[in-house]
């Protein structure tokens, strides 16, 4: 069972419990869903039926004022995102 410990906006932190692997898609929806953002934006962006849809995770990230947005999976490095 991974553990991620993800660190945004500078000093907020979020720990997530996982039963398997998660992409950085879904390590984002976690962020988004944690500070009350629809997470429906993520699902939108992979149908590609969002308003600006086709915005990568650091648009999305930036465009949220998520960043910077770094993880580590268990106790590995710092992985970052935005």
């Amino acid at each position: 069972m991974p553990l991620y410990q993800v660190r945004y906006r500078g000093d907020k932190e979020l720990t997530i419990n996982s039963s398997s692997i998660l992409r950085e898609e879904q390590i984002v929806e976690n962020v988004l869903v944690e500070e009350g953002i629809i997470p429906r934006v993520l699902e939108d962006r992979v149908r590609g039926e969002a308003q600006g849809a086709g915005q990568s995770l650091k648009e999305l990230i930036a465009a949220n004022n998520l960043a910077p947005m770094a993880y580590t999976e268990d106790e590995s490095e710092p992985i970052t995102i935005a």
